[in-house]
This record gives structure tokens, sequence and C-alpha cells, in this order.
């Protein structure tokens, strides 16, 4: 018989020391992770990831010692609980997610290619031979898993979310839907798209960002080789943001500051100007990246990659807004060429919002 994943949720009293003021959470065990949110209802403000932890009962006896180790300073966590009774439902099943493995759930099938932050394997798991994508990530990658709680906050259907987590003390599985590929392959393969489904595409992209952006969330790494697709029977392409290693949580009204853990610089390709002049940055920096995705869409080149061997002839042409020549095949609209100059203005102050840009007038065309 297969393992399964128990699924228990509840209000607790989570503090740090024992002698303190409790504050009362909701948590929700799910996979290898408690999420903790402050309703039932609210997304998930923070994860305790449980790989290489030590579960056990505290001397409070209605409480939960949850115990890190790894790091200089043991770090405790203690889970108070209303009942005994409750206590122990939760310390069986938390000790349960602490030893599992994927091969427990999944049986590893082929290589499908690397990410920013990990290798992506085809698998089938073993309850019902369903296939599915398996992102394998190196723990000390994991900016505090920072990809995971993102991945299980946000649900869209443009954003290429988690179906199941699981993890041992080096490196962590993300279970995804297995997509037919991404769309670097598609205009590799097709070449420049027309307008009407540039459109198509580019409005799914923007749908699933501004999504993002509502939760103040910044992907920072937008290219399309991050954009998956999936076609369905009717031959209808569906997208979906993925690779959300280098994404992060902002507080709104602030920006990613230089010398900061979470400043993180993406893919060359992806930056933006604000980026590559080491200033302070924010959701603004996505915008930039669409601009490019929907400049290579449509001439089937990136935007600032010519006449230069380096990244930093790359940086140059982005910080002078040097677009590569329109191929002579290639005819645009101006409302169009309106939008792209929108999104890759120099200065982020100046560029279009995702809400603006899905309000463009091209987008109303048909």
């Amino acid at each position: 018989m297969n393992a399964t994943f128990p699924t228990l949720e509840t209000n607790v009293q989570v503090s740090n020391d024992l002698r303190i003021t409790k504050k009362t959470i909701y948590i929700k065990l799910r996979w290898s992770l408690i999420l903790c949110s402050k309703t039932p209802s609210s997304s998930p403000f923070s994860a305790i990831h449980l790989h290489a932890l030590k579960v056990q009962r505290a001397l409070d006896c209605n409480t939960i010692a949850i115990i890190n180790n790894n790091k200089c300073i043991k770090k405790v966590t203690y889970l108070h609980y209303t009942s005994i009774r409750e206590r122990e439902e939760w310390l069986q099943a938390l000790n349960r997610c602490t030893g599992w493995k994927l091969t427990d759930f999944y049986r590893t099938l082929d290589f499908l290619g690397s990410g920013t932050f990990g290798q992506v394997f085809r698998a089938e798991r073993l309850s019902n031979r369903a296939t599915f994508a398996v992102k394998m990530v190196d723990n000390k990658k994991l900016l505090n898993f920072n990809e995971i709680v993102i991945m299980t906050k946000l649900q869209h259907a443009h954003l290429l979310t988690a179906v199941d987590v699981l993890s041992t003390k080096e490196k962590t599985a993300i279970i995804l839907p297995l997509m037919d590929s991404d769309l670097d392959k598609l205009v590799e393969e097709k070449g420049p798209l027309f307008e009407s489904q540039a459109r198509i595409f580019m409005k799914q992209i923007l749908q699933g960002l501004e999504y993002m952006h509502s939760y103040c969330v910044a992907h920072r790494d937008l290219k399309l080789t991050n954009i998956m697709c999936k076609e369905d029977l009717d031959g209808n392409v569906s997208l979906k943001i993925s690779d959300f290693g280098g994404a992060a949580i902002l507080r709104k009204g602030t920006k990613f500051w230089p010398g900061t853990p979470f400043y993180l610089p993406t893919t060359p390709i992806s930056q933006a100007p604000e980026q590559i002049l080491k200033k302070p940055y924010g959701l603004e920096a996505d915008i930039f990246s669409c601009g490019g995705i929907l400049f290579e869409l449509l001439t089937g080149k990136k935007p600032y990659m010519h006449g230069g061997r380096t990244v930093q002839d790359l940086f140059d042409k982005i910080l002078a807004n040097d677009w590569a020549p329109i191929p002579n095949t290639v005819k645009l609209s101006d409302q169009v060429l309106s939008l792209i100059r929108k999104m890759l203005v120099s200065e982020p102050e100046e560029r279009i919002s995702v809400t603006e840009a899905l309000a463009d007038p091209w987008f109303q065309e048909q």
C-alpha cells in the first residue's frame, strides 16, 4: 500500500519560549509543511518546513516542540494544543512527515531540463499512475523556503503552483502539473507570432502577473523559458508562469534594496535598468521583463541581444534602451509598439503597471 499524506488543520497557540505570551494562529499540515495563517480563509504568511527537524512532546502536557539544530543557535518552536488527544494526533502526523522520501509516492521516469534553481524530471504517482513534473531543489538554494511558501500562497489559472512537496535533509521535491513545453520552444518552432496570437498569450501572462502583484509578490526572472504551455484537445494553448525560485514578497510600498538578502540578481536578460544599476527596485521590474517577452513573441528576437557578445554588451543596450532591429518580414501595429515602449521605459516610476497594461487599447483589438 502506498503512503498517504495526513491532512490536519486547527487553531493553535505558538511561541518560541514556554514562559512568554503565546500568539494564536491557524495552522495546516500540508505535505511536509506546516502552513501558518491568521485565519482559516487567509493566505499563509509563513511555513515551517519539517525536513531535518526533530518533533517531540514538550514539558507542557498539551505542547509539541519542533527543534531545529541545523543552525549555530538552536531554535525551538512550541505548538500549544487545546488537549492531549489533539497533540498526540498532530505528533503522530508530524513524525510521519519528517521521514518521507520521494520514492514513497513517485517513480522518476526521465529528465526534462534545468531551471535557475533546480533540475526537473517527469515522474509517475504510484497511487494512480498519473504523471507530473518533479523539480528537485538543493535546500541551500531555497531562500528560507520562499519558493514553496509562494507556490502554496498563490493559486491562479496562469501560475504553475505545487501539487505536493516532499523533502529530505539535502533536497526538496516540488511536484508540479506536467506541461507540454515552454514558450521559448514554441517560438523557436513556429517563429514570430501574429499579433492576434501574441495578444492571447500576453494577456494570460499579465493576468497571472497581476494576481502575483496583488499579493506584492515579484517574480524577478520572467522570460520565455519560464512560461509553460499546455495545449488542450481543441488546440487552445494555456500558459502558466513558472519557476518561482527567485520570487519574493515585498511589503506594500517598499523596494528590494542593494545589500539585503532578497536583492537577488536575476538572469541578465530579465533585468531591468534599475537592477543593472544596483538601485532599489520593486514590482515594476517585472513589467520591463514582460515588455521583452512581448517583443520576442512578435519578432523572434530578444530586444537587447544584438551586436554584442558579452553580458556587459547586453547591459549597455538595456541602459541605452537600444532595441534590436525589427525584421523586414515582421509588420507591427502602432498600438503594440506603443505598448512595448510603455513597458520598456527605463525609469521605473514612468513604466506602465500590469493593470494599466491589461487595460491598454491593444488588448481591445480583435
